[in-house]
């Protein structure tokens, strides 16, 4: 069927309302009484050809007066933007065509020359083989129900679940799995490790599994399992205890709090040359289990708790370069406490002494290790060669001599802020030095120099 034409789109112009169509002029026709009727008498030939003229206009006007007159119709509506239908395609012709060809004759015969289509339909299947093949189906279909509900009641379709020898349910074999008790039983305590945020636990029960027979209303889901076990255990929560001299001072739920609280403590003696730290004696941490009820410390609260100062006994051993005012400076302390607590009558001491000194020390002594890079000077070397040429205890420099430079790399070991040791880790000299050679006379005080 072919496609309908596209509707045609007009662009008429708008039309104004008070637009009236403009209407040919009506021709007029000479009144009756201005016309000649008859041939006059006496004149020529054009005069009469004149009068035949008038006569047959005359005749006109009488047959167009005397014929009934007819309305004019009103003109059309103006056609405005819109208004045109669309077209309808030819819609095709309904009627029934009656074929004109006979119907095939009636005598069960096969016609010559039928396609195979035909042949098809006209075969029939026997009777006999039609109920064989249903009472066969039906023989099939007993037998599968048969020993669906007989393995139903003979073989295991379902694992008992226990909790210390109390069954809990039952739930369906896993298809293509093998699964132990001891599997599940892990299985449910990773589900109860997810369900507390990935916390360590300890399960007090134990989960046992048994091949049994249930019945679909009695079986549930795995999750639904793993559920009713998570609400029925009772189990501890492995947490981490900070000890500090063998006394717990905080609780803490995850190694992450561990580290940031580590972190916090050292981090109070940083400088921009610290890189690493430790604590010195007193800290101790370890893992311990605890009811889910018991409170634990955040690791801001535990900072605050372990960052505190105690007067405490500290033993310093005097190094070089040291005296009771550096000391006393270094442990805020005065120099009088010092010589009060070690029974010291003069403030003189030396490098070795071991003093006692009690002071204000944090409640853990943290190790700082600083390395410090600083630029010493290499003392210029200097080489006296004996000249007999000389006068004795005169010199001739021979050669200029100049110090060198090297940069030293120092590590620095403090102890909550406090200086205790310092220990050159390497040395590179940026500029080598010169050395100074100079002739000494070693000859007679008399000999003239030329």
């Amino acid at each position: 069927m072919k496609k309908p034409p596209p509707p045609i789109k007009l662009n008429a112009p708008e039309v104004p309302q008070d637009y009236e169509p403009r209407r040919r002029e009506r021709f007029e026709l000479p009144e009756l009484d201005d016309i000649p009727i008859g041939m006059p008498r006496g004149k020529g030939r054009e005069e009469q050809n004149e009068s035949r003229k008038g006569l047959k206009v005359f005749e006109k006007a009488q047959k167009y007066y005397a014929a009934p007159k007819k309305k004019m119709p009103a003109p059309p509506p103006p056609i405005r933007p819109g208004d045109m239908q669309r077209r309808r395609p030819p819609q095709p012709d309904k009627t029934p065509i009656r074929s004109t060809r006979k119907p095939p004759p009636s005598d069960g015969h096969k016609r010559r020359g039928s396609s195979p289509w035909q042949r098809i339909a006209s075969f029939r299947i026997n009777p006999l083989v039609v109920s064989l093949i249903g009472w066969g189906t039906l023989a099939v279909v007993v037998v599968a129900v048969s020993f669906w509900f007989i393995t139903g009641l003979l073989v295991d379709n379902a694992f008992a679940v226990y909790m210390d020898d109390e069954l809990v349910g039952f739930i369906p074999i896993p298809a293509g799995e093998e699964i132990t008790s001891e599997e599940f039983h892990n299985r449910a305590v990773l589900s109860l490790q997810a369900a507390r945020g990935g916390a360590r636990v300890r399960v007090d029960q134990t989960v046992t599994i048994e091949l049994a027979r249930a019945s679909g209303n009695e079986r549930v889901g795995h999750s639904d399992m793993m559920g009713l076990l998570i609400r029925q255990f009772t189990y501890q929560i492995a947490a981490i205890a900070i000890y500090v001299r063998g006394e717990p001072m905080a609780l803490l739920r995850t190694m992450s709090d561990l580290q940031h609280v580590e972190y916090l403590l050292q981090e109070r003696w940083f400088n921009e040359y610290t890189v690493g730290a430790e604590f010195v004696e007193g800290w101790e941490t370890q893992i311990v289990y605890v009811h889910s009820e018991e409170e634990f410390d955040t690791a801001e609260n535990a900072y605050w708790r372990l960052d505190t100062t105690k007067l405490q006994i500290y033993t310093h051993t005097v190094s070089d370069g040291e005296n009771l005012s550096v000391i006393a400076v270094r442990f805020g302390t005065t120099v009088n406490n010092i010589m009060r607590d070690n029974n010291l009558t003069s403030p003189n001491i030396r490098p070795g002494d071991r003093l006692q000194i009690l002071t204000y020390l944090p409640l853990l002594s943290v190790r700082t290790f600083d390395e410090i890079a600083h630029m010493e000077l290499i003392e210029m070397p200097v080489e006296e060669i004996p000249t007999p040429e000389l006068p004795l205890a005169f010199t001739n420099v021979i050669q200029e001599g100049q110090a060198g430079q090297q940069q030293v790399i120092t590590r620095i070991t403090r102890e909550s802020g406090i200086e205790r040791s310092r220990e050159t880790l390497d040395a590179e000299v940026l500029v080598p030095p010169i050395t100074h050679r100079v002739e000494v006379g070693t000859g007679a005080a008399n000999v003239e120099i030329r």
